[in-house]
This record gives structure tokens, sequence and C-alpha cells, in this order.
């Protein structure tokens, strides 16, 4: 029933998703930049040297539940991992301090040039309009697209899910029938029994 009510989501879930309905915006999750596929696969490398955070929130009645968030590029790119990288630093730098954003970029053979951070906040009809340059999206945009592919998802894997909870519910009830013929047949036959 949990199954049936949340589905959870993978990134094979969403990739076959995305991959049918907005096959554009799919390649350009699969594809990333050369810099955020870079950083996708130290943040990796991370998570199975020292383990994956797990986020907790609290739901009624204070019992803490696990945020069941898609995982792999796609979570990568919900989260908005890549814009904290070139996030502009809050304090001023001191002139003589290397920034390690450069650093990095060069190390990739790259100019140096930090990205430009996205800060638009276009509506959900535009965002899956859009040429499907997930990456140039800031994380309102990302959240909100999110959202909505999220949502239908759900929506399939909910339909598919109710569908094979009904033919299972079927399977149990000849099941049954067939257990109580069974049961029939046994008590016919003491009674047979009884009678020689």
């Amino acid at each position: 029933m949990n199954k049936i009510q949340l589905p959870r989501l993978s990134w094979e879930d969403a990739e076959r998703f995305l991959g049918i309905h907005y096959p554009r915006h799919a390649d350009s999750l699969r594809d990333p930049p050369i810099w955020i596929a870079e950083l996708f696969r130290l943040a990796q490398k991370d998570e199975n040297e020292n383990g994956v955070w797990t986020k907790v929130t609290s739901g009624r009645g204070k019992k803490a539940t696990q945020d069941l968030e898609i995982t792999g590029i796609y979570g990568f790119w919900k989260s908005g991992t890549d814009l904290e990288f070139i996030r502009p630093p809050l304090g001023r730098r001191h002139k003589r301090t290397r920034d390690p954003r450069r650093a990095f970029l060069e190390g990739l053979g790259l100019s140096g040039r930090i990205p430009p951070f996205p800060s638009g906040s276009r509506p959900l009809g535009r965002l899956v309009e859009s040429g499907g340059n997930v990456w140039s999206m800031s994380l309102t945009e990302r959240e909100c697209l999110a959202q909505s592919w999220e949502d239908n998802m759900r929506k399939i894997a909910y339909e598919s899910n109710l569908e094979e909870f009904k033919s299972l519910k079927e399977r149990y009830k000849g099941a049954c029938k067939d257990y109580e013929d069974v049961q029939d047949e046994v008590s016919q036959l003491q009674i047979y029994a009884g009678d020689y």
C-alpha cells in the first residue's frame, strides 16, 4: 500500500520518464558540461568513500522520516550542487588569494572563467518549452520543473502500481475461492467417510 500511495522514484525512473516525455532535457542531464561532470564525479567518489548524507525532516507528531529524494545526476542537478560551487562568495576576497573555483576550472583545461550564476524565475511552461539546457536554470527554476516532473512520474507510477494491486487482489480472490472449494470437498469427503 505504501508503494502505491507514495511511489519511490529512482534516477532510472526519472531518466526513462524524461527520455520519453522531455528528451532534450534528458540529454542535457545525461551530458552535463565538463566542469559539472567532474564535480559530480568527485561528489560520487566522496559518497562512495564516506557514505551518503541522509536528509531527515520532521513530520506529524514529531516523527522523523527520511526524505526520499532521487539520487544520481538528477539529484545533483535538482539540489543545485553545481550552483553552490559557482555561487559568488559572500565577503570580499583578498586580491592575493587564489580563487579555488578558477583553479578547478583551469585544471580541467577551461579558461578559469567562472560560469554565470543563474537567478531567473521563469514559469513552468517556459521551462518545459526551453531548449533543454537544464544546467543553466536557477535553483528556483530547477525546483519548479523537478516538482512538475516528479508529480507526473508519481502519477504514472501510482496508476501502474494500482493496476498491479488490482491484479494481485483478483489473484487473491481466486486463491481464496480455490481454498474454500478444497475445504468444501474435504468436508464432503469427511461426511461420506462417516456414512461408511
